[in-house]
C-alpha cells in the first residue's frame, strides 16, 4: 500500500509541476503514535499506522486549491497543546477536527445551532479525523478525511455557504451509521486522481 502511494505521487509530482506537488513529511516515531493513539480514542488503523511510519504525513506545495494534506502526528501533537484557543484541535472527532480547520470560528457547528449535545458526542466519538482535501473552491470547501470505528475510511464535504448541505449529506446521516466504506489506499488514490484531474483542467483552461 505504502508504495503503490510513493509511486503515484511520484507521478502526480511529474505531471503536475513543481508549484503543486506533493511532499513527504518527517516519518513519525513510535511514541508519537502511542501518543496520537490516546487522542484518537479509538484504534488507528493499520494502514494509517503504516502510513504515519514510512511517510510521515502529506503535504502540498499550495493548501489553497487542488491541494491533499495530512497531518502528521507531531503536527496534531502540537495542535492538542497548543496554547492559543484559536489554534488548539480541541479532539480529532470529526466536528471539533472541521472547526479546527477553521480556527475554531464556525458558529453553525456549535451546540444547539443546528446539532444537540447528543449529536455532536457521536459525530465526535465514532468518527476521527487526520486530513483534507480541496478542489476547486480554494479555503471556501473541503473534504475532510476521516475513518470510523471500524477502521473504514470516508470523506465529508464542507462548504462554508452550505450548511445544509453539510447536514443533510453527512452529518445526520453520520449519526445513524458510518458512510465510511473505503480502504485508506483507495480513497487516497481517488483523491489524488480527483486533484490530479483538477489542477491539469485548470492548466488547459489558463492556455
Amino acid at each position: 500500500m505504502i508504495q503503490e502511494i510513493k509511486n503515484r505521487i511520484a507521478l502526480f509530482n511529474s505531471r503536475v509541476g513543481k508549484y503543486k506537488e506533493i511532499s513527504f513529511e518527517a516519518e513519525a516515531i513510535a511514541d508519537e503514535i502511542t501518543q496520537l493513539q490516546h487522542y484518537f480514542q479509538v484504534p488507528i488503523p493499520s494502514d494509517l499506522a503504516s502510513l504515519y511510519t514510512h511517510l510521515g504525513g502529506l503535504t502540498p506545495y499550495n493548501r489553497e486549491m487542488f491541494a491533499i494534506s495530512i497531518d502528521t502526528p507531531k503536527y496534531l501533537l502540537e495542535s492538542i497543546s497548543h496554547k492559543n484557543k484559536w489554534y488548539r484541535c480541541n479532539s480529532l472527532g470529526l466536528i471539533d477536527y472541521i472547526k479546527f480547520c477553521w480556527a475554531n470560528d464556525r458558529s453553525e457547528l456549535e451546540e444547539d445551532n443546528y446539532l444537540n449535545s447528543q449529536q455532536l458526542h457521536s459525530l465526535n466519538n465514532n468518527y476521527k479525523c487526520f486530513g483534507l482535501c480541496r478542489t476547486d473552491w480554494d479555503n471556501e470547501e473541503a473534504d475532510y478525511l476521516y475513518f470510523d470505528r471500524n477502521g473504514n475510511f470516508g470523506t465529508v464535504r464542507y462548504h462554508q455557504d452550505s450548511i445544509s448541505a453539510l447536514l443533510d449529506d453527512y452529518l445526520i446521516p453520520l449519526t445513524h451509521k458510518s458512510l465510511a466504506n473505503e480502504t485508506l489506499d483507495v480513497m487516497l488514490l481517488r483523491i489524488i486522481n480527483q486533484v490530479e484531474e483538477g489542477i491539469l483542467a485548470e492548466g488547459e483552461m489558463g492556455c
